[in-house]
C-alpha cells in the first residue's frame, strides 16, 4: 500500500497566511489596508460566525482582483513566489525533499488560490488541490470557479483526485480550523500548534510525522479573538453600539478635522475638547512623529504607524483628511473585544452565568468615561483592552495550574508599557499571581524583567533625545526669536516715546520694565486653568513634578473618581479643567448621588465576597496601584476621570463575586439592581453625549 502526504500550505509549509502577503506585494500595504477597511463589515460579520468563510474570502479577491487580467496575475504568482521564498519554512523545506528523494507522492491541499500556490513547487513533483479563480474572457472575475478549499472541501476535492480510499495510507499536515476534517479523514493527522504550556502533538501515529510534528509552533493569540458561540448575540449589540456612539463623536468635529492643508498641531489640539482627552493620536497619524511623552507612552507612536500610512493612503484618494475614520476602526476593536474578555473573566474565570456575565458586561460600558475611552484618539482605550486581555490570560492561566512564561510575560509588557508605561507594573503583578515563587527565578527576574524594562527605558530614552529634544529646542528657538523681536518693537517704541536721553539711562529703564511685564505675564500666566487647576507638586524635579500635593482626596473621590467616572456631570459638560472647567464640579441633584452610592455598597459587597479568590486578589492589586499613584501621588487627580478606564472593570468583577454567592430571591434583586443601573446609565449617559456631540437635547 502507497503512503500519501497532505500538506495544508498557509501556516504549514509556510510561516504565514500567503493572501494578506500576496495583496501586499501587489499592491502595498496603504492599499492593502484601504481594502480591508471597505471589506470591514463582511470580515466583522465572518469573525462573528454569521457570514460564511468562503464568501467573505471571495468579497476580499474580488476588491482587489476582480477585472485583472490572467496573464498579468499569473506574472505577480511567479514574481511573489520567487521572492517570497522565505515564507516556507526551513524544517518543512527539508521534509519536503526527504519525502521526494523516497519517491513518497506528495499533496498540497490549500484554501490559498492555486495560481501563486503551483509557483512555489515548481519543478517538483508537488500535486496542488486548491481554491481556483474564476476566468472569462482572460480576466478574473473575482468569483472562484470552485468552492473555497475550506474544511469538509478539503477532504471532497482530496477524495476527487484519490477516490480508492482503500489502496493507501494517508499522513495530513494541519494548523488551523479549516484543516480539522482532513486531519480526522487522514490515517495520522498531525496538528501542531502552541498552547500556553508548550507544543501540542494530537493523533501523530507515523514515526516521520513525529518527527516533524513539532516544527510549526503556532501562537495561541488568534484563538483568544475566535468569538463564541454564546457571545456573538450580546457583541454584535455591543458592536452597534460602538460604532454608533464613534460615529456621534466623529460629527462634532469632522467639517474641521477633514480638511488638509492646515496647521496641523493647532487643526486638532485647538479645536478638540472631551474632558481632557488628547488628540494627539490625530496629529501623529496626519504628520506622523513621536508625538508622545517617550516616557509615559514609549512606542505608542510606533503601534500607530501602519494607520498613518493607511490615512496618507486615504488622503490621497479622497481629498480628505479621513484621519477621525482610522482611528475608529482600531477603537471599535478595542471596545469590542474589551466588551469580550470581560464577559468572559466573568463567565469563564468566576463562572457567573451567561445573563449575569452579559449584564455586567453592558454595564462596564455604561460608565460614562469608560464608554468615552472608545471615541475619543488617546491611549485610555487600548490600555483597557491589553489589560483586561492580560487579566484573561493570567486567569485562565491560574485555572490550568499554568505559568507566564518569559515570552508571554514580554509580549503582555511590551503592548501594554508600550502604550501607558506605568500599566506595564501591572503584568508583573498578574505574573507575580500566577507565577508565584518562580517569578524570582533568576532566569526569569532577568530574562522577563531586567531585560525588557532596560530596553524599554533605553527605546524610551533614544525616543526622547531623537525626537522631543529636537522639537523642544526648536520651539525654544522659535520662542526666543518671537521674544527678541517683541523685546526690539517695544525698545523701538519706548525710546521714540521716552524723554531720557542718555542711551544707557534708557537701556536701564527699560530692562527694569520688561522684567515688571515679565512677572506680570507669569502672574497672568498662573492664574490660567491650565496651571491653576494642575495643583503643586511634591516635587518640582523628575518624575515628582507630575503629583499633585494640593487637590483635595475627598472630594475628588466623590464627585470625580467614582462619580463623573460613572455619570457625566450636566453642568461644565465634558469640558476641560485645562481650559474652562473647575477640578470640583458637584451634581445639581440628589440622585446621581444616590446611584454613586449604591453602586459603591454593591462594589463593597461583591469585595467581600471576591477577597478569597486568588484572581480577585490580582485584579484588585493593578487597582491599588492606581489608587497609590492617584490618590497617594496625586498623578492626574485634577482629572481623575480619564484614568478610568485602567481600573473600574474591578467593579464589575467584583460584583460578579457577589452574584455567584447569591441565590434565590437575594439573586434576582441583586440581577434586577444591576439591570436598573445598566439602564438608567445607558439613558443618562448617552444623552447628555448626544447632547455634546450632535446637540440632541
Amino acid at each position: 500500500m502507497k503512503t500519501i502526504y497532505a500538506f495544508d500550505f498557509d501556516g504549514t509549509i509556510t510561516s504565514r497566511d500567503t493572501l494578506l502577503e500576496f495583496i501586499r506585494f501587489v499592491y502595498g500595504t496603504p492599499r492593502m489596508l484601504l481594502g480591508f477597511m471597505l471589506c470591514l463589515p463582511w470580515l466583522i460579520l465572518m469573525l462573528l460566525r454569521l457570514y460564511d468563510n468562503g464568501k467573505t474570502k471571495q468579497r476580499v479577491f474580488t476588491h482587489f482582483f476582480g477585472g485583472m487580467g490572467l496573464v498579468e496575475f499569473n506574472a505577480h504568482c511567479e514574481m511573489f513566489a520567487k521572492s517570497h521564498g522565505f515564507l516556507v519554512r526551513p524544517d518543512m523545506e527539508r521534509l519536503l525533499a526527504q519525502l521526494q528523494a523516497e519517491g513518497t507522492e506528495i499533496v498540497v491541499v490549500s484554501a490559498s488560490i492555486t495560481n501563486w500556490v503551483h509557483p512555489f513547487f515548481e519543478g517538483q513533483p508537488i500535486k496542488v488541490i486548491g481554491t481556483e479563480a474564476e476566468v472569462v474572457e482572460g480576466r478574473l472575475t473575482g468569483r472562484f470557479s470552485t468552492p473555497n478549499c475550506y474544511g469538509k472541501e478539503k477532504v471532497t476535492r482530496f477524495l476527487a483526485a484519490y477516490p480508492d480510499r482503500s489502496s493507501y495510507h494517508l499522513i495530513a499536515y494541519g494548523d488551523s480550523r479549516g484543516d480539522r476534517e482532513m486531519l480526522e479523514f487522514a490515517d495520522d493527522g498531525v496538528l501542531v500548534r502552541s498552547e500556553e504550556c508548550g507544543v501540542r502533538r494530537e493523533n501523530c501515529e507515523s514515526p516521520k510525522a513525529a518527527q516533524f510534528s513539532n516544527l510549526t509552533p503556532h501562537s495561541p493569540l488568534p484563538s483568544l479573538f475566535r468569538v463564541k458561540r454564546e457571545e456573538r448575540l450580546a457583541s454584535l449589540v455591543a458592536l452597534l453600539l460602538f460604532i454608533a456612539v464613534n460615529v456621534m463623536a466623529i460629527s462634532k468635529y469632522f467639517h474641521i478635522f477633514s480638511l488638509t492643508g492646515k496647521a496641523v498641531w493647532k487643526q486638532f489640539v485647538w479645536n478638540f475638547q472631551v474632558s481632557g482627552f488628547d488628540p494627539i493620536t490625530y496629529t501623529v497619524l496626519t504628520i506622523w512623529d513621536a508625538s508622545y511623552n517617550p516616557f509615559r507612552h514609549p512606542l505608542l507612536a510606533f503601534f500607530l504607524y501602519p494607520f498613518h500610512l493607511l490615512n496618507e493612503g486615504l488622503t490621497a484618494l479622497t481629498g480628505m483628511n479621513l484621519v477621525q475614520l482610522v482611528v475608529m476602526l482600531p477603537l471599535v476593536f478595542f471596545a469590542f473585544y474589551s466588551f469580550i474578555f470581560i464577559y468572559r473573566i466573568c463567565r469563564e474565570i468566576i463562572g457567573v452565568s451567561r445573563t449575569d456575565a452579559t449584564l455586567l458586561s453592558f454595564l462596564l460600558f455604561s460608565f460614562a468615561y469608560v464608554l468615552l475611552s472608545f471615541v475619543v484618539p488617546d491611549h485610555f482605550g487600548p490600555s483597557m483592552f491589553l489589560l483586561l486581555m492580560a487579566l484573561y490570560i493570567s486567569g485562565k492561566s491560574l485555572q490550568r495550574g499554568r505559568s507566564l512564561n518569559i515570552t508571554q510575560t514580554c509580549l503582555l509588557f511590551l503592548f501594554t508599557a508600550g502604550t501607558t508605561l506605568s500599566n506595564g507594573i501591572k503584568i508583573y503583578i498578574d505574573a507575580l499571581f500566577v507565577n508565584g515563587r518562580k517569578l524570582f527565578r533568576p532566569k526569569y527576574i532577568l530574562l522577563a524583567i531586567v531585560v525588557p524594562c532596560s530596553l524599554m527605558w533605553a527605546f524610551a530614552t533614544w525616543e526622547h533625545e531623537t525626537f522631543t529634544v529636537p522639537r523642544e529646542a526648536k520651539a525654544k528657538a522659535k520662542q526666543r526669536a518671537e521674544g527678541a523681536k517683541e523685546r526690539e518693537k517695544l525698545f523701538a517704541q519706548f525710546r521714540d516715546t521716552t524723554s531720557l536721553k542718555d542711551s544707557a539711562t534708557i537701556a536701564r529703564v527699560f530692562n527694569h520694565k520688561m522684567q515688571v511685564l515679565k512677572h506680570e505675564r507669569w502672574l497672568a500666566n498662573q492664574q490660567k486653568p491650565g496651571n491653576a487647576h494642575k495643583g503643586k507638586p511634591m516635587e518640582g524635579e523628575g518624575f515628582m513634578k507630575w503629583t499633585d500635593a494640593t487637590t483635595p482626596r475627598l472630594e475628588s473621590t466623590i464627585e470625580n473618581i467614582f462619580g463623573e467616572s460613572i455619570q457625566l456631570h450636566p453642568r461644565f459638560l465634558l469640558c476641560d479643567t485645562l481650559r474652562n472647567r473647575p477640578v470640583i464640579v458637584t451634581y445639581d441633584s440628589w440622585l446621581p448621588y444616590a446611584i454613586e452610592g449604591f453602586i459603591v455598597v454593591l462594589f463593597f459587597f461583591g469585595t467581600i465576597c471576591g477577597h478569597r479568590s486568588k484572581f480577585f486578589l490580582m485584579a484588585a492589586s493593578g487597582v491599588a496601584f492606581d489608587a497609590f499613584i492617584h490618590l497617594i501621588l496625586g498623578f492626574g487627580l485634577n482629572e481623575a476621570y480619564i484614568m478610568t478606564a485602567h481600573w473600574i472593570f474591578i467593579i464589575p468583577i467584583s460584583l460578579a463575586y457577589l452574584l455567584r454567592a447569591l441565590k434565590g430571591r437575594a439573586l434576582l434583586a441583586a440581577r434586577l439592581s444591576v439591570l436598573f443601573l445598566v439602564i438608567y446609565l445607558y439613558a443618562y449617559n448617552l444623552t447628555l453625549m448626544a447632547n455634546y456631540f450632535v446637540g440632541w437635547k
